[in-house]
């Protein structure tokens, strides 16, 4: 269903989603954070309409932590963690997996796999964001 795209290594992406949701808006709904990356978090939560969600999936590093501008939940823009589906892996596993057979999930193209002694080159890769999930194969 997505019907833009935005490339954050050449426009500002909060400017860009702002743009797409239109005059009358401060941007989407809805935000679905993924990465981790502490600045591409906070990005999720500006790029907000009032009120907006950012949904936080990504797993930072332990211990880290992010800071956000008072008025961002003043305005009633909500920030939320996400685990493990919430808890629905008998729904949302099977789904995935239909919505791949479909060829609507290419989760593939969002893995790269890396050998048990690869794991520095892992760690690096996904850190300059090469990668979005690095797979450990232990075999």
């Amino acid at each position: 269903g997505a019907t833009d795209t935005i490339n954050a290594k050449e426009t500002d992406p909060v400017a860009a989603i702002r743009e797409i949701a239109g005059q009358g808006s401060m941007g989407a709904d809805y935000a679905l954070e993924c990465t981790g990356n502490l600045e591409v978090l906070r990005q999720s939560v500006d790029c907000l309409n009032m009120p907006g969600t950012a949904a936080l999936i990504g797993g930072a590093p332990a211990g880290a932590e992010y800071t956000l501008d008072h008025l961002t939940t003043l305005w009633g823009r909500t920030v939320r963690g996400i685990l493990g589906g919430e808890g629905q892996s008998e729904q949302l596993l099977p789904t995935l997996v239909d919505l791949h057979a479909q060829g609507r999930f290419p989760f593939d193209r969002l893995v790269e796999f890396f050998t048990l002694d690869e794991v520095n080159e892992a760690m690096a890769a996904s850190a300059r964001g090469d990668v979005l999930k690095p797979v450990l194969k232990m075999a």
